[in-house]
């Protein structure tokens, strides 16, 4: 389940997008023995999200307030290189990780609650993140599990919306990551986890552009405050 929402001033939401997304999901593990645990991660994701926003006027930059329900479709890949050192004997390890994740948005034309038509948009993201945290590990007759929790920070975000120039560069802030990892030792070498993922964005910079087509008036835009958040479950085969 992922929802994204994105809030104006006085912490007032503008939207909501909630919904499933599917992903495929790579791991190599253990790739340099002799440098320590290092692995390797490559996932890519796709997925619906229902969109629940209200219009805002291009000529005044103001929210009107008309109810407008949408799709917004997500498609992405993250790539994801992290080294684990061990702090104890006892399966204690510090998790360090550098990622990018790119993705495109792309909420889909409708009608407000006035039956205007309303256009779509597209935005292009392009982030690169870093992770900072602690794994735990445990032996159990059935095979292994591995528990995680730590920050996520993005280090750079360069947005690109369609129709608007120059690139948009939300600000950054910490959120939270966590997973729980069964590792079930039989003949199939199943695996299944559980993850919560997050990300924090507050307001770009506004930039001056044309983003209506049909006037010549240039104004400020900007990307609101973003918060995306993700609980998942992941079944998988080790080989």
């Amino acid at each position: 389940m992922t929802r994204w929402q994105e809030f104006g001033a006085n912490n007032t939401r503008l939207l909501s997008e909630h919904g499933l997304r599917a992903i495929v999901k790579v791991d190599w593990e253990n790739l340099f023995p002799r440098l320590g645990l290092i692995n390797f991660s490559a996932q890519y994701y796709r997925g619906n999200l229902s969109y629940d926003g209200q219009t805002q006027s291009v000529s005044s930059n103001q929210i009107d307030g008309f109810f407008i329900s949408s799709t917004s479709q997500y498609a992405g890949i993250i790539t994801e290189l992290e080294g684990l050192y061990p702090i104890n004997q006892k399966g204690l390890r510090l998790l360090a990780a550098i990622g990018s994740d790119v993705w495109r948005r792309n909420i889909t034309p409708s009608t407000d609650s006035q039956d205007n038509a309303v256009s779509g948009a597209t935005e292009d993201y392009q982030m690169l993140f870093t992770r900072m945290g602690i794994e735990t590990s445990h032996a159990h007759t059935y095979g292994n599990s591995k528990t995680r929790l730590g920050l996520k920070y993005p280090l750079k975000v360069n947005e690109q919306a369609a129709g608007i120039t120059p690139q948009l560069h939300p600000g950054r802030n910490l959120s939270l990551f966590a997973s729980h990892r069964l590792e079930i030792n039989d003949n199939r070498q199943i695996t299944y986890e559980i993850y919560f993922d997050s990300l924090r964005l507050s307001p770009s910079p506004a930039v001056f552009s044309h983003i209506d087509p049909s006037t010549n008036n240039p104004r400020y835009v900007h990307q609101p405050e973003s918060h995306l958040y993700t609980i998942g479950i992941v079944v998988g085969k080790r080989f």
